[in-house]
């Protein structure tokens, strides 16, 4: 079940905050566990199974972890973070592990990936290490474990939620009348970026990178990954916002997963403010314990660079994910060691063009589907192909002035737009005005969106995939 189809629309999510909102505390645990579990089998079906294997593996580990001391409690927390990546490595990249040995992919099984498993075997991860440093208790209530990780605003594709961050949640929440507006409120903005901007960029994305080989002009390809950038960011962050909201809703305070990345100066800057859940893990569950930048320069510039290529293969079972986290590693050691000193002494602008031109390139090799395709984009984008222009395809087979608007409106909610609006606006006006546009707008985003998600066929959420 999506989040944009109109079943849980105009069914299942009324119907999820009205009983939420009419039962105690201990009831709603329970009622949002079962509504949860329904959430994931109407996509997945017995492959709950798996998402309910890794409760159970969780749940006993944590009492385990929590119960001993010293060496054996490090080799129970081994225990079970192996236990959560072989549950991942079993259906993500087992055939991509055996095929890469010289094995026939044909003569292979071809394990079903099922949603969400790289969130939660991750939340798993991380509640594992954080009972082991004894940052939370272990949870002694196996269906309140079960609910922080089923939970079905985050279960599917984030945020990467710590068990810290919910815990008092779990136990007992309030819900306001605040708390329904604001989560409604953000899970129309997430609707209304995914529906109204993310699908249109899909359609132009996905022709052209289906296009015959050799018939890429240059803006065709800039086109193309301008688009797919775009894309990328307002699927995947209007998901974010969407699930932020639902968890409001229902009692729940979700870490933000976006932070305006395109505002960033340089490329550290950039995955700082992008899918910042997932970067948050990875440095405090990987880096940190690789040794970060503690033990020489040397050994930073190469963490850093594992690092990033961790998160590449945590993205997909593909070769092009993990070139695209080791060129976003050694991206990050040059800015370290040469090139953030030469931006500082240059004007905002130029660090602006500067992260633009390395992130549009490093989408390309995220989205493109072989190494050949990458070397036509680049060699076509960059005025390096020697093709017969009329054999390429022209940028108006799939520009349009309404993929013009669609664009431009990204480029704009993309920035920090409204916060300027209302930095630049006296308090008293603002405070007049305030929720008399935001209801508009609301209902404005809400209609709009609806009426889109009618009158359009299924889209999934691009990180599904992953």
């Amino acid at each position: 079940m999506l989040f944009t189809e109109a079943i849980f629309l105009l069914i299942f999510l009324p119907a999820t905050v009205v009983l939420h909102l009419g039962l105690g505390s201990m009831a709603r645990n329970a009622s949002l566990l079962l509504i949860s579990l329904f959430f994931y089998i109407w996509g997945e079906t017995l492959y709950v199974a798996v998402l309910l294997a890794v409760v159970v593996v969780n749940y006993f580990a944590a009492l385990l972890i929590e119960k001993y001391e010293g060496k054996l409690r490090t080799r129970l927390l081994i225990a079970g973070v192996v236990t959560n990546v072989v549950i991942l490595f079993y259906f993500k990249y087992m055939v991509f592990a055996l095929t890469s040995f010289g094995f026939n992919a044909e003569d292979l099984p071809s394990p079903h990936l099922p949603l969400g498993i790289s969130f939660f075997t991750f939340q798993g991860i991380s509640y594992l290490a954080d009972v082991a440093s004894g940052k939370v208790k272990s949870q002694k209530r196996f269906q309140d474990l079960a609910l922080y990780i089923c939970c079905f605003p985050q279960l599917i594709a984030g945020p990467i939620v710590r068990y810290s961050e919910i815990e008092s949640s779990i136990g007992s929440r309030k819900i306001t009348n605040d708390d329904i507006s604001v989560g409604a409120w953000r899970f129309a903005i997430g609707l209304s970026k995914k529906v109204l901007i993310a699908d249109p960029l899909s359609v132009p994305v996905d022709a052209i990178f289906g296009a015959p080989e050799g018939s890429i002009s240059p803006a065709v390809a800039w086109l193309a990954v301008m688009a797919y950038t775009l894309q990328l960011y307002f699927d995947f962050s209007g998901y974010s916002d969407m699930a932020i909201g639902l968890g409001r809703m229902l009692g729940f305070r979700f870490p933000e997963n976006f932070n305006y990345p395109f505002v960033a100066k340089t490329v550290n800057e950039f995955w700082m403010r992008w899918h910042m859940t997932l970067s948050r893990f990875f440095r405090d569950y990987a880096f940190d314990k690789l040794g970060g930048l503690r033990k020489g320069k040397l050994r930073g510039y190469m963490n850093i660079i594992i690092l990033f290529t961790l998160i590449g293969l945590w993205h997909g079972a593909a070769w092009n994910f993990l070139l695209w986290g080791f060129i976003c590693g050694v991206l990050i050691c040059a800015e370290r060691i040469y090139i953030k000193r030469k931006l500082r002494k240059l004007p905002d602008f130029i660090s602006h063009v500067y992260m633009f031109f390395l992130i549009i390139p490093l989408f390309l090799v995220f989205r493109s589907e072989s190494g050949s395709q990458i070397l036509e984009f680049l060699s076509s984008m960059f005025l390096l192909s020697s093709g017969e222009i009329s054999h390429l395809h022209p940028v108006g087979r799939y520009f349009s002035p309404f993929l013009l608007m669609v664009m431009c409106a990204g480029i704009i909610f993309s920035l920090p737009v409204m916060e300027q609006i209302r930095k630049g606006l006296d308090d008293r006006v603002w405070d007049r005005h305030a929720r008399r546009i935001k209801e508009g707008a609301f209902a404005a985003m809400l209609f709009v969106s609806l009426v889109s998600v009618a009158a359009h066929s299924y889209s999934p959420f691009l990180y599904f995939r992953f």
